[in-house]
């Protein structure tokens, strides 16, 4: 599996391991990348061979790779000739263990777990609520900039999140 570096998704995990999917990165066979800290959820995409892609799609759960794995193949990861920086994981999926160079060229290795279930974005996200009073849909959304800090760091976005939000007026769209 390889991930370009400025996406640096294991921003948005915790470091603690004792909540196993908020310290580890999910990766499925569609070519992503999802963590979260229970606050934020990132995604981003990573190439997979084709062996890493029939593997995980064999297996019952997509693989949480613990997020050390992410770092350290960051830290070793070296320039393509196009000038981007690619980090490498191997994956062995049915070994459950994921092995990266690190920068000193010594070889990493975590292990993983595919049984283990990863949060769902409705998990993390708030629910809308039905307004007594008027009958329309409201979404409560608290901006918290430590978050969203992490968050750019974690989908390669050095500019900053930006939000957009649209609502439909029950009219149909122009142009």
């Amino acid at each position: 599996m390889k991930i370009e570096t400025r996406f640096k998704i294991a921003e948005v995990t915790l470091a603690a391991e004792r909540r196993y999917a908020f310290s580890s990165v999910q990766v499925t066979a569609a070519g992503t990348a999802s963590a979260t800290d229970g606050h934020a959820l990132a995604v981003v995409p990573v190439a997979l061979d084709d062996d890493e892609k029939a593997a995980i799609a064999a297996a019952t759960s997509a693989p949480l790779i613990p997020a050390t794995a992410f770092r350290g193949a960051a830290a070793g990861a070296k320039k393509t000739r196009f000038g981007e920086r690619l980090a490498d994981i191997s994956l062995d999926v049915p070994g459950n263990i994921a092995r990266w160079k690190a920068k000193d060229g010594t070889e990493g290795a975590a292990a993983f777990d595919l049984a283990k279930p990863f949060p769902s974005a409705a998990a993390i996200l708030s629910e809308s609520t039905q307004d007594p009073i008027e009958g329309e849909m409201s979404v409560e959304i608290a901006l918290n900039p430590t978050i969203l800090a992490s968050l750019a760091a974690a989908i390669g976005s050095p500019e900053g999140i930006r939000l957009v939000f649209r609502v439909s007026t029950g009219g149909t769209r122009q142009g």
